[in-house]
């Protein structure tokens, strides 16, 4: 049976993910959809800055050719 990340990813829609980007932007939150090109729509995002601070962003969206990981957040 062949490996399926795209049917894995959407198992984890409604719950809390880590992305990283390819330029080095991490953010946590709300995984609400992903499509067939891997683009992921996060609600509740937000950011946790050097000095551990969080910024808000709200909904983000983010291109699935940018992506380099996609982790699971203990809940």
């Amino acid at each position: 049976m062949a490996f399926d990340p795209l049917s894995l990813l959407k198992t984890l829609t409604g719950k809390t993910v880590l992305v990283r980007t390819q330029d080095g932007f991490e953010v946590e939150g709300k995984l609400a959809s992903v499509d067939e090109y891997m683009n992921l729509s996060l609600s509740d995002s937000e950011r946790t800055l050097e000095d551990g601070s969080k910024f808000k962003l709200g909904t983000l969206h983010v291109k699935g050719e940018n992506l380099i990981f996609i982790s699971l957040l203990s809940s």
